[in-house]
């Protein structure tokens, strides 16, 4: 991050989480992070999001089904093709999870975002996906609940104090701004 010259990053939450052979520490609201050689800050008034499986509403395969099961069901199926994430995506480490080793019909299809995924299923390129529940909603999709996960934003101990970091958490904390995370399907 420092060497981008960013001044902020969204990571997820920044807590105890394995992932993969990694974890990350604990931290408070407005607590240094180590990353390597560098301390952050962590700036905590982000929207929290929940990844979901997602699949035409009144597909049997899914309906009435947990996210799970309905996953184990389906991974198998060469009649029905997923769509996936972009490796090295948040997302994507959760459908690998969840698949278990499996890689069903479409496992190599990946979309670099949750409205490409809920536009593949949209336009019955995929019969499934992995999106935030959001935009499934505004795709018309059914979903199923998988996971919830929350995101901060890291800035720099050395630039915690300037003054676009201030507005950004202005920014953060505004009521538009939280009508329109809410709105979106961020609460």
């Amino acid at each position: 991050m420092e060497e981008s010259g960013a001044d902020v990053a969204p990571v997820l939450r920044l807590r105890e989480r394995r992932v993969g052979r990694g974890s990350w520490p604990i931290c408070a609201k407005g607590s240094g992070v180590v990353f390597g050689e560098s301390v952050y800050h962590v700036v905590d008034r982000c929207p929290k999001t929940t990844p979901d499986p997602v699949a035409d509403p009144g597909d049997l395969r899914f309906e009435g089904q947990t996210a799970e099961s309905a996953v184990t069901r389906v991974k198998n199926d060469p009649a029905c093709m997923m769509v996936n994430r972009n490796q090295g995506s948040g997302t994507r480490i959760l459908i690998d999870r969840l698949l278990d080793g499996a890689k069903p019909p479409g496992y190599a299809v990946q979309s670099r975002s949750h409205n490409g995924v809920v536009a593949a299923v949209v336009q019955g390129r995929a019969d499934w996906g992995v999106a935030i529940s959001g935009a499934a909603q505004r795709g018309g999709l059914g979903f199923l609940p998988l996971t919830e996960e929350r995101y901060d934003f890291v800035v720099p101990a050395g630039r915690v104090d300037r003054p676009a970091i201030e507005r950004f958490r202005d920014l953060l904390d505004a009521p538009d701004v939280r009508r329109a995370w809410k709105n979106l399907g961020l609460t």
